[in-house]
């Protein structure tokens, strides 16, 4: 079985002075665990002890959803609850400045060697076609990018 996670500690030392439980009682309740410390504790200890703090008058106030299991955190295509929303014209505007700082290419080029570097990095045709999520992965690429131009810029200025 899993250790209980830092909120589900937090929670149990909140609702132990919410119930102004002595210190003592709760190392002989802890004792009974077989442990220590909170830390030490199992996912079903935690439970039978928040049982135990309920009964003694502990409202937890909490969202319920809080108290289920997590809800697992959205990044990348996952960004926004759906993979097919569309670049947002804060990102595009992001991918565009990026692009402008670190591309090789003619001004009149730039667009079109966009369009490849998108197309090889995400595998869509046209930047703007992107998706949130594949939008957030072309600006962590051309932000590398950016971070190493500049480190390259400093380096020639010192010699």
């Amino acid at each position: 079985m899993a250790k209980i996670t830092r909120k589900q500690i937090a929670v149990i030392h909140i609702a132990r002075s919410q119930i102004k439980m002595p210190e003592e009682t709760y190392r002989d309740i802890l004792a009974q665990f077989g442990v220590k410390s909170s830390k030490e504790l199992q996912y079903s200890q935690f439970k039978q002890l928040m049982a135990i703090f309920e009964r003694n008058g502990f409202a937890d106030t909490r969202p319920r959803t809080s108290r289920s299991s997590p809800v697992p955190r959205r990044t990348g295509q996952r960004a926004k609850g759906s993979p097919h929303v569309p670049v947002t014209d804060k990102q595009k505007a992001r991918i565009w400045g990026l692009w402008q700082q670190v591309s090789t290419a003619p001004a009149e080029k730039r667009e079109q060697a966009l369009h490849a570097f998108v197309k090889k990095q995400a595998g869509v045709d046209r930047w703007y076609w992107l998706t949130v999520g594949k939008a957030q992965r072309i600006i962590f690429i051309l932000e590398k990018m950016a971070g190493q131009h500049d480190a390259g810029k400093h380096r020639k200025n010192k010699k």
